[in-house]
């Protein structure tokens, strides 16, 4: 009856928590690789990106109720999807939106777009640390191209897509960090010793991100820029998605 669109951490145990209160959760997810810790447990998933018309279609043949985006903060055309597809399915639409770093805690640039960090962290110099995710290699890649070119390292999730868009930029070896998170404090701070990094670009994506990943950059004496949330609020706890979902099958 409940049909989340998964692509955070927090998608599994919604899911779980979900089937603990008889909702009959169906998890849409993206990639096989994504799929696997719902498929451990039983849960129903359907691997594979969705557009507007075939989540539609997906929506009313599985029966669902209510769609719960859980997808990442910065995943806004999955969010508009979402929006669009509950709307023409005639369903209702909760969203969970994990915290963000806490803004006041940490002396960080915080800048509204891709395009403006990369053009601050070009205006610093020394060794940029890129950790805004695969997506968006290509666009930082172009901008530090420009002459005279700037040296970055990347961390990001090990997909052939990735490699792919390292290739094309040329990124050699020993300029990637292809691994997967989340990364304690002393791992980041171990990654950015061995970059030489200046500064650190990165994304609002979870609270945890101050102390595990911003810290420790901090205390190495770098300069931080981070990349605002796309503008959306939702609700920040699986414990607050559930509940919205309990209180809407009351009218089932």
């Amino acid at each position: 009856m409940v049909f989340v669109m998964a692509g955070t951490g927090e998608g599994l145990g919604l899911a779980q928590a979900l089937v603990r209160h008889g909702l009959n959760p169906t998890v849409s997810v993206v990639t096989a690789d994504g799929a696997r810790p719902f498929q451990q447990n039983g849960i129903p998933v359907r691997v594979g990106a969705l557009e507007r018309p075939a989540l539609v279609g997906v929506l009313r043949a599985c029966g669902a109720r209510v769609l719960v985006d859980a997808t990442h903060p910065y995943a806004t055309g999955a969010h508009e999807t979402a929006r669009q597809a509950a709307m023409a399915a005639g369903i209702g639409l909760i969203r969970l939106q994990r915290p963000g770093i806490d803004g006041e805690a940490y002396p960080v640039h915080w800048v509204d777009g891709h395009e403006q960090a990369a053009r601050l962290a070009r205006s610093r110099g020394g060794v940029v640390f890129l950790a805004t995710g695969g997506q968006t290699l290509l666009r930082y890649g172009l901008a530090f191209a420009v002459a005279p070119p700037v040296s970055f390292v990347v961390r990001l999730l090990p997909t052939r897509d990735n490699l792919l868009r390292c290739e094309q930029l040329g990124l050699p070896p020993d300029r990637i960090y292809a691994m997967k998170g989340p990364f304690p404090p002393s791992l980041n701070l171990a990654l950015y010793q061995h970059a030489h990094a200046r500064v650190l670009v990165t994304k609002d994506g979870h609270a945890q991100d101050g102390p595990d990943k911003i810290a420790p950059a901090l205390a190495l004496g770098m300069e931080v820029i981070v990349v605002r949330r796309p503008a959306g609020a939702g609700l920040a706890t699986v414990s607050d998605v559930v509940a919205a979902c309990l209180k809407a099958a009351e009218t089932w």
